[in-house]
């Protein structure tokens, strides 16, 4: 009979902590509109009714955050908080746990990457060599015509291409303006030399700037791009443009 009462404590803590990732995870959906749940949390005796939680986002992403004692209230994490040895001890251990597991996480979704840019064409790629032959390090841009973010990150190609190989491929996240202006690039590209890096850079140049384009143009098959954005987005790990990949 003596086991009955800590077989119904045992119960209690189940349903509190159950409570508690699900008010948490609620609350943080209200506040940042995105689905996550909760991994792992630990009491800090240090600070009055609030708990260190580790929780995942819908992307896979994980971070911590202090959150109150119901789960109803959080904030973000700060390593400022004056915290107890013991409460320094539970949240370095989850920390490492984070760590760990977003070094998993990045390593994954690179080998992910690298198997997709390794399965297309060669042709769905814009090469520009860098200007130095003995540089190794070799970079993957995807991009959109229409993207202000990449026209910006146009303007510093030239500086990238003194240390990097560079191999743009393009998904626009804009209309079919965004995909026709890509495809063009692609076909006009096409005539000139490999190595003409300055006639490639001044053809990206000319069509990452808002043109009209002529009903001829218009009529320009953009299956090849579409495929690209399609294969690009679909892993879930690139949500935008420009991104920048090291390739090996």
């Amino acid at each position: 009979m003596k086991k009955l009462p800590l077989l119904a404590l045992s119960l209690a803590s189940l349903l509190f902590a159950g409570e508690f990732e699900t008010n948490l995870a609620q609350s943080v959906q209200k506040a940042a509109q995105v689905e996550v749940k909760v991994l792992s949390s630990t009491p800090l005796s240090s600070l009055n009714n609030l708990r260190f939680a580790i929780i995942q986002a819908s992307d896979g992403s994980q971070f911590p955050l202090y959150a109150s004692s119901d789960g109803k209230s959080f904030i973000g994490f700060s390593p400022i908080m004056s915290l107890s040895p013991e409460d320094v001890g539970r949240v370095d251990a989850l920390m490492e746990e984070l760590k760990g597991a977003q070094m998993r996480q990045s390593a994954e979704e690179k080998a992910t990457l690298s198997k997709l840019f390794d399965s297309l064409p060669k042709e769905r790629f814009l090469f520009l060599p860098s200007s130095d032959k003995s540089v190794k390090k070799n970079l993957i841009v995807v991009s959109d015509p229409d993207c202000p973010y990449c026209k910006q990150e146009l303007g510093n190609i030239e500086e990238r291409l003194k240390s990097a190989n560079i191999k743009i491929i393009f998904a626009p996240v804009h209309d079919d303006t965004a995909f026709i202006k890509s495809q063009l690039i692609m076909d006009e590209a096409k005539k000139l030399k490999e190595n003409d890096v300055k006639g490639k850079v001044a053809l990206l140049k000319k069509y990452f700037e808002k043109i009209e384009l002529s009903e001829a143009q218009k009529k320009t098959d953009i299956s090849k791009i579409k495929d690209n954005a399609a294969k690009i987005f679909g892993t879930g790990i690139i949500t935008g443009v420009p991104f920048v990949f090291e390739a090996e």
